[in-house]
């Protein structure tokens, strides 16, 4: 559905992606995970047009749309939320979707002008869309009120609906579980769930790793611009699975339970920064978080040699830990 080619977007002398290669297909969900300033939401931008790539080929429903304006792409099927909300807030819940909708529109001004068979028709479609996504969010009953006055949570819920107003084929949700409670997570994930079911493909960022784990097909890494490992969740032991690992300068940033957990020691192998990659994704937080310690302690073992005193002290530690 959605290919990207050697994709870098370059602002001044800051790669803020760098030789990207990334693939979905029809129907599936793949989660990008890593640090804050990683080039994520950048790759969005680039992805919808909004800043458009530097060099590389992006590739959708078999079209070359590096180059086409942001209306364009979401005509062609693709849509996205944003990290922080952007709804029209003095406009009502319902108007937000009729917004949405003028990708999809035909008429004009004359139209307008004369009251045009054609015209009543498209509103028609309109309230069919009002209702038809905002039931499937959860927040019909709320169509008359003003966007801002609605509860966080509802207001993240909007953005998809507005999303599905477009009749997107590809949906890009970025960090829509941010700033929730964990009800409004689960109400999250239920609705996640039925678009995967609906066959949407989706792109996710999200720092939730839980929440990735269980709904994802793949998880794509990205570390300073550079996507830096990919694994699929979807293994006959109910684990996870390494496809690839790309050389490239790691400081592997595992998400977990609303918080980041940043592992870029230099004193570690990269091959133990990858294990902690692997084995933390499906660890509890206290157990990730001391998976962690106990692997720094033991890259620092294994770096030290039989260097005396800086040897014993590093495995002291180590044994401490176990």
């Amino acid at each position: 559905l959605l290919e990207t080619k050697k994709v870098t977007k370059i602002f001044g002398g800051l790669h803020a992606n760098s030789d990207i290669d990334f693939s979905i297909d029809e129907g599936e969900i793949v989660a990008i995970i890593g640090p804050n300033g990683s080039g994520k939401t950048t790759f969005y931008n680039v992805l919808t047009g909004i800043s458009p790539a530097t060099r590389g080929q992006i590739i959708f429903k078999g079209k070359s749309i590096e180059k086409m304006q942001p209306e364009a792409i979401t005509r062609l099927g693709m849509a996205r939320t944003f990290q922080n909300i952007r709804l029209f807030g003095n406009m009502t819940v319902a108007e937000n979707i009729i917004i949405a909708r003028h990708c999809r529109r035909k008429t004009g001004i004359w139209d307008s002008l004369i009251g045009s068979p054609r015209l009543k028709k498209e509103e028609a479609e309109n309230q069919e869309y009002i209702k038809k996504c905002l039931e499937y969010v959860g927040i019909y009953d709320k169509k008359d009120w003003l966007a801002k006055n609605l509860p966080y949570g509802m207001q993240r819920r909007l953005e998809i609906a507005r999303v599905l107003a477009t009749e997107p084929s590809l949906i890009l949700l970025d960090e829509p579980a941010a700033g929730m409670n964990p009800h409004e997570k689960d109400e999250l994930v239920e609705i996640i769930n039925r678009l995967k079911a609906e066959k949407y493909s989706i792109i996710l960022i999200e720092h939730a790793m839980r929440m990735v784990m269980n709904i994802a097909d793949r998880v794509v890494v990205f570390d300073h611009g550079q996507k830096i490992a990919e694994v699929t969740t979807k293994t006959s032991g109910g684990g996870v699975h390494f496809i690839q690992v790309l050389p490239a300068p790691v400081a592997v940033a595992v998400a977990g339970g609303g918080h980041e957990m940043g592992f870029a020691d230099p004193a570690v192998p990269k091959r133990l920064q990858y294990l902690l990659f692997v084995v933390s994704l499906n660890l509890p937080d206290p157990v990730k978080n001391r998976t962690a310690v106990l692997l720094r302690l033991l890259g620092q073992c294994l770096q030290a040699g039989r260097k005396g005193k800086q040897f014993f002290h590093s495995v002291a530690n180590f044994l401490c830990l176990l």
